[in-house]
């Protein structure tokens, strides 16, 4: 599939797994924006294209039984970079839960791994989309600090 970020044979070398797939998060990120801007060029229904294409990758993204869910992450993260509202900001946030907590668990599946990479760099984009008033920015901006001193049980426990 798109730049083989799922691919089983690719994590088999563990030594650069989380580098690699940040590299191919970054592909489909980049391929994604372009696209979204040569719409808003080229297409006279510009509003009309992107309603779609969230649409899909909203059904794509929280479907945990979607192969493309990953990708679906990537894309619904570069859509949001032009604004989301805050129910998809729930969504996604109960979804980083959910992933946080399989992998809390001790499953520590391929699947899995790529699933939270590509969550995070939707992460980091998603914040940009989120209106200024949103009760979700000051949650949010605590997740910039390094994933180690990120408060996961925190804010995930106002979640539940």
């Amino acid at each position: 599939m798109l730049f083989g970020l799922t691919r089983d044979d690719v994590v088999k070398s563990r030594d650069l797994l989380g580098a690699e797939m940040v590299s191919k998060a970054n592909a489909i990120s980049t391929i994604t924006e372009l696209l979204i801007e040569f719409l808003e060029i080229c297409s006279p229904c510009f509003e009309l294209q992107i309603i779609k294409w969230s649409q899909y990758c909203l059904s794509a993204a929280f479907d945990y039984n979607s192969t493309l869910q990953a990708r679906a992450l990537m894309v619904l993260g570069s859509l949001s970079r032009k604004g989301i509202n805050n129910r998809v900001t729930y969504k996604f946030i109960k979804f980083m839960y959910e992933m946080y907590d399989v992998y809390d668990n001790g499953v520590h599946d391929t699947r899995y791994m790529s699933t939270a990479v590509c969550g995070f760099h939707t992460l980091s984009k998603l914040c940009e989309g989120l209106p200024p008033d949103s009760p979700f920015v000051e949650l949010l901006s605590t997740w910039k600090r390094p994933i180690v001193t990120c408060p996961w049980l925190i804010i995930c426990s106002n979640i539940r």
